[in-house]
């Protein structure tokens, strides 16, 4: 089996090693293609954030990535596309499995074993949702989060394309959602995510693009798609 890591990663210098460490001591054993996008989003710019991606590209170069996608300056792609670029390549690669990591996603080697033995025992469904452990505020502080990570690259014709945010369309026109999931147990893997603290100097930068791309330039989406952080500027940190 071929296993096409995802890897989308922008500003994750404090977290960078802990998370590629695992999955680089199984590269060989298990067969896995990492390609990386690691570029500024151009909603980034519109929006008025600064480029913050200097140290995690010189941790990145330190790893043997397959396939690399960065932009900066005037050159940037929207997030589907950067990811698409990826996803393109994987599937060129034949890859079986699509694994979607983000750069703040720490998984230990156990896991990922652990992932893969429970895939190969249950190999019917089209794709896998992932268990977080969301840190939240603060690093002993944790929200439980389940989110569609894992997919069988050569289902219903093969993926065509992201759409949004991680949800895929395949060749055959049906969607992620349309087909048949399973939830991967906490008791097989329970994935620390470095998510929302008021310690990460990402955070201020995710509530204004977040809050972009979930809600719409004009608000336009629902409530229960918006982002739910705010920053507290007179206490210096994040609040729910």
């Amino acid at each position: 089996m071929k296993i096409g890591v995802l890897f989308t990663v922008y500003n994750c210098e404090d977290y960078l090693r802990d998370c590629l460490n695992p999955w680089f001591e199984l590269k060989d054993k298990y067969n896995i293609i990492f390609a990386s996008n690691s570029g500024m989003f151009s909603d980034y710019k519109l929006l008025g954030i600064p480029y913050r991606n200097e140290e995690t590209l010189k941790i990145l170069s330190e790893y043997d990535i397959d396939f690399l996608v960065t932009t900066k300056d005037n050159n940037l792609l929207g997030e589907d596309e950067s990811r698409n670029l990826c996803l393109q390549y994987l599937t060129k690669q034949d890859c079986d499995l699509i694994w979607i990591l983000d750069g703040d996603e720490v998984y230990t080697k156990n896991q990922i074993i652990n992932i893969l033995e429970f895939i190969k025992k249950n190999p019917t469904p089209d794709w896998y949702s992932v268990n977080f452990k969301n840190l939240t505020i603060q690093k002993n502080l944790h929200l439980d989060y389940t989110h569609e990570r894992i997919v069988w690259n050569k289902r219903h014709n093969g993926i065509n394309s992201f759409y949004f945010d991680n949800q895929f369309i395949y060749n055959d026109g049906t969607l992620l959602k349309d087909n048949h999931g399973l939830e991967i147990p906490k008791s097989v893997a329970h994935i620390r995510h470095n998510s929302w603290l008021s310690s990460d100097v990402r955070s201020q930068d995710k509530i204004i693009y977040q809050r972009y791309r979930y809600c719409g330039e004009d608000g336009q989406r629902p409530v229960h798609c918006r982002c739910t952080f705010e920053w507290n500027n007179e206490e210096n940190k994040l609040e729910f």
